[in-house]
């Protein structure tokens, strides 16, 4: 029942961070990308383009997190490793 705790707790600081990361990525991309576009130096595709590679960089990222695979792994090892298997002696 900790473990599953622990999971919950590891679930809700990990998503945040991964998608607020992924948000600020994303304006920065648009930020500097813009002021290239104002000036002529980086076309409206060339954004575009930015934009969509970044999201597929953070897309992995964040589907470690909605994934339930993950975190019930996280509970398992946790369960295993409290498990005393040395041998008496």
């Amino acid at each position: 029942m900790i473990a599953f705790k622990d999971t919950i707790f590891a679930y809700a600081l990990y998503y945040p961070a991964v998608e607020v990361l992924s948000s600020i990525a994303i304006a920065l991309v648009i930020w500097r990308g813009g002021f290239g576009v104002l000036h002529g130096t980086v076309t409206i595709g060339v954004l575009a383009m930015f934009i969509q590679y970044s999201q597929r960089f953070w897309r992995p990222i964040q589907d470690l997190t909605t994934s339930s695979i993950f975190f019930s792994r996280h509970g398992r090892c946790e369960r295993i490793s409290a498990l005393d298997t040395r041998p008496e002696m």
